[in-house]
């Protein structure tokens, strides 16, 4: 009988104060990020191991200087350069633009 592993996703807060680059890594039911940064215009994601970034502006809920990201998409973005059987966390950076 092998081991498993697992662990549950939950939500998440960090408070990036009035940084625009946030590196995220792992798994997440929804991540919420608190900013200073006031009448953000655009949210772009990047995989860490990729050169494209990703306009998600429409998929996140921004509203009273908190921006919430599910964890779904962090997944989905950050895996985009994994190799195939890789079992490697999400690791992304996402930029806030006003």
């Amino acid at each position: 009988m092998g081991r498993k592993y697992c662990i549950p996703k939950c939500d998440v807060t960090v408070n990036s104060g009035d940084s625009r680059l946030i590196g995220i890594f792992g798994e997440y039911n929804n991540l919420i990020i608190k900013t200073d940064i006031n009448d953000i215009k655009q949210i772009l994601i990047q995989d860490l191991a990729d050169e494209n970034s990703y306009d998600i502006t429409d998929l996140v809920t921004v509203e009273k200087g908190n921006v919430i990201v599910s964890g779904d998409l962090i997944s989905e973005v950050g895996t985009l350069s994994q190799p195939q059987n890789d079992t490697s966390e999400p690791g992304v950076v996402i930029c806030l633009k006003n």
